[in-house]
C-alpha cells in the first residue's frame, strides 16, 4: 500500500475511530472527476481539517455556479453558528425560515430576494431536509459546529478589534477579547 502523503497514518488512528469520519475518510480517497481533484492536496490530520476537505469537495463537485455555492456556504455558516448559539441540532421549518430571513437582512439588507435555502443541492448535501420541511438539520453535528466555527473565523478576521469587544462587552484590547474566546 502506498503511502498517502497528505495523512501522518500515526495522527489518522485517531479520529478515525469515529465512524463519520471512517465514512469521510473513505469518500475522500475515492477515484475523482478532475475538478474534484484541486482538494487532493488538503491536508487530513484532523476531523476538521477532514470535514473542511469534504466540504470543499462536495462543493466542487456541484454543478451550481460559484455564487450561489458561495452564498449557500455563507448561509451554512450562519446557520451552524445560530443553531449552535441556540443549542438545537434540529429546526422547524418555520425557524429555519427565520434563520433564512436573518441572514437576508444581516448579509444583503438590500436584495429581497425570495430563496429560502431549500433547494440546492449543495445545502442538501450537508442539511437534512425532508420533504414536509418539518425537522431540518445538519447531516451529523460535527458539520452545525464546523460551520459555526467557520462563522466565528471570518467574523474574527472580517472585523475590527473594537466592535467585537463592543459585541462581547468588553474593553477596546484584543487581549479581552482572545482570552474570553478561549474560556
Amino acid at each position: 500500500m502506498e503511502s498517502d502523503p497528505r495523512t501522518n497514518r500515526s495522527e489518522v488512528k485517531g479520529f478515525l475511530k469515529k465512524p463519520m469520519a471512517v465514512v469521510l475518510f473513505c469518500y475522500m480517497h475515492e477515484p475523482t472527476e478532475a475538478s474534484a481533484r484541486a482538494v487532493d492536496h488538503m491536508p487530513m490530520n484532523t476531523l476538521g481539517e477532514l470535514i473542511a476537505a469534504f466540504i470543499a469537495k462536495i462543493k466542487l463537485g456541484n454543478p451550481s455556479p460559484a455564487k450561489t455555492k458561495n452564498r449557500d456556504e455563507q448561509f451554512l455558516r450562519f446557520l451552524g453558528f445560530r443553531m449552535n448559539c441556540d443549542g438545537v441540532f434540529t429546526v422547524s421549518g418555520s425557524r429555519y425560515d427565520k434563520y433564512c430571513q436573518d441572514y437576508r437582512e444581516m448579509a444583503h439588507p438590500k436584495e429581497t430576494d425570495d430563496d429560502t435555502f431549500y433547494e440546492s443541492t449543495f445545502l442538501t448535501d450537508i442539511l437534512s431536509v425532508p420533504a414536509n420541511r418539518s425537522q431540518i438539520s445538519y447531516k451529523h453535528q460535527n458539520y452545525r459546529d464546523y460551520f459555526a466555527a467557520e462563522f466565528l473565523k471570518e467574523y474574527i478576521v472580517k472585523c475590527d478589534i473594537q466592535h467585537i469587544n463592543e459585541i462581547f462587552g468588553y474593553s477596546p484590547s484584543r487581549k479581552d477579547v482572545f482570552s474570553r474566546l478561549k474560556s
